[in-house]
């Protein structure tokens, strides 16, 4: 099977998180995450959260996904993960749609 994948990692990074101070400080923190990763992850920057990328297929592309944000940044990337999935947990089980 034929390897399709550029980089191991994406960062999905929402700029405006700690106040601003994570767009404000990305060369310097992107420095630490490549002495980390030992490699040069692919970045996607988010203003309005992360809901584009996974629509754009980018979980499909790689094996690690990190999300840079605060609780809002890394709720949108997991139901990044999920978006087609409905699971029911009622006792009729009416909550979910049909495949």
């Amino acid at each position: 099977m034929k390897n399709t994948k550029v980089t191991e990692t994406v960062l999905i990074v929402n700029p405006n998180s700690c106040s601003g101070l994570t767009g404000k400080n990305w060369e310097t923190l992107y420095n630490q995450i490549k002495e980390i990763f030992g490699e040069n992850p692919e970045v996607a920057f988010s203003q309005n959260l992360v809901m584009e990328p996974p629509r754009q297929g980018i979980f499909k592309k790689f094996n690690k996904i990190v999300a840079l944000g605060g609780d809002g940044t890394v709720n949108e990337v997991e139901n990044g993960f999920f978006e087609e999935i409905s699971l029911g947990n009622s006792s009729g089980n009416d909550q979910t749609t049909p495949a």
